[in-house]
């Protein structure tokens, strides 16, 4: 409890071992990652059991080295729980699976936030983002703030990080790692240079097989707008970077979310492929454009209104406007982001609770939001998550029923 890392070559925290707890710990300026639960190259079982609660990873791996995030986390049943990942070199968390040592599930982040992340330079090859789940299985992303990821410097024309990304890259693939069972909920994603969220963009380098599956992504927000700084991707070859939300995957739930874009002449929601949309089951969402009528673009197949796009079979129950959406999109931002819930430090949720929540929301018993300005549901068997009277999360009003 209440130490600090901080200058070294390597790792600031390491773990290794089972049932172990950081409390109010703060890592930076350390070469590697702040934090790192850790499964490869460790005598079995690793890491698990664990918990990060209060804890800060700030400055860490800034030179981009592919080697360490603000956290990296390769273990079962491991927690980041109210703590602040920002101004690291690559992701802020990081959810990393990727051979035969590393095992990531049943793990998550809740009430965390991941700010101004992704400070390497143009000269190195990432796009990691804010939170990256990179071939992990059974995560919950609850109630996390995602904001300014990829922002600090000039990196847009090549390596435009995202948010959040759902992943898994070709070398966690040939292991046999398929992201499944991801649940993001109550989550804000702001003012990031690439997409607020992307699912499947690498797709284990497969160009036909769908690696991601089983995504739900509920009473959420994302923000997505273009400056003058990143004015050249709308134009060029890596323009489809700029879209608010990016699909590619299997089984892919997204209901009850605000999705906030300025960028002109784009769609809010992007595609690759009808193989996606066949199995996309999207609703009672708030779908704002400030500067475009379409909704949803799938890759060589067509751009859409949101009546077109409903002709297809999506978004009945959606709408482009609401009284509870500014158009400017700092207002949005500010409100969405204050209806976050603050965390109790000092009586965080038990891993009992962590993972009653998630199983929860990965069974599909917790319900989707009613379609009015009421709190976002939380689990009756997590008494210590249980939404407050007060709006608990980016609530979404729009019309339609319950779904």
């Amino acid at each position: 409890k209440n130490l600090d890392a901080r200058m070294s070559n390597t790792q600031g925290f390491t773990s290794s071992g089972e049932y172990q707890e950081f409390w109010n710990c703060n890592a930076s300026f350390n070469g590697r990652d702040g934090f790192y639960f850790i499964k490869n190259a460790v005598t079995a079982p690793g890491a698990q059991y664990n918990r990060a609660i209060n804890c800060t990873a700030i400055f860490n791996v800034i030179g981009g080295t592919g080697f360490g995030q603000g956290i990296t986390v390769e273990t079962p049943y491991t927690w980041i729980i109210n703590t602040t990942s920002s101004n690291n070199g690559m992701a802020g968390i990081d959810f990393l699976d990727y051979n035969s040592q590393t095992d990531v599930h049943h793990s998550g982040a809740y009430n965390c936030k991941t700010i101004n992340n992704g400070l390497s330079s143009t000269t190195v090859n990432n796009y990691d983002p804010g939170i990256y789940v990179d071939g992990g299985r059974d995560i919950l992303i609850y109630r996390c703030e995602i904001g300014n990821n990829g922002m600090a410097t000039n990196k847009v024309q090549l390596y435009p990080g995202p948010g959040i990304s759902i992943d898994v890259e070709p070398f966690g693939y040939s292991y046999g790692k398929r992201p499944n069972n991801i649940n993001i909920v109550d989550s804000v994603s702001y003012n990031n240079r690439g997409e607020a969220l992307r699912i499947g963009d690498i797709n284990g380098g497969q160009s036909a097989t769908m690696a991601i599956s089983n995504v739900r992504v509920l009473n959420s927000a994302f923000q997505r707008a273009i400056d003058s700084s990143n004015s050249d991707a709308a134009t060029s070859g890596l323009g489809y970077f700029t879209r608010t939300v990016k699909f590619r995957g299997s089984s892919i739930s997204f209901k009850n979310n605000m999705v906030h874009t300025s960028l002109s002449g784009r769609s809010s929601l992007y595609t690759n492929e009808t193989s996606t949309e066949s199995t996309l089951s999207s609703d009672n969402n708030i779908i704002f454009n400030s500067s475009s009528s379409l909704v949803a673009q799938i890759y060589n197949v067509g751009s859409y209104t949101l009546a077109q796009w409903q002709a297809r079979g999506h978004d009945l129950s959606s709408t482009t406007s609401d009284p509870s959406v500014s158009a400017d999109p700092t207002t949005f931002i500010n409100t969405r982001v204050s209806q976050i819930p603050a965390a109790d430090p000092n009586n965080p949720p038990t891993l009992d609770t962590l993972l009653s929540l998630l199983a929860q929301y990965s069974s599909g018993s917790t319900p989707v939001v009613s379609p009015s300005p009421s709190p976002s549901p939380s689990p009756s068997s997590a008494p210590d998550t249980t939404a407050p009277s007060t709006p608990a999360g980016p609530s979404v009003a729009v019309s339609g029923s319950q779904v």
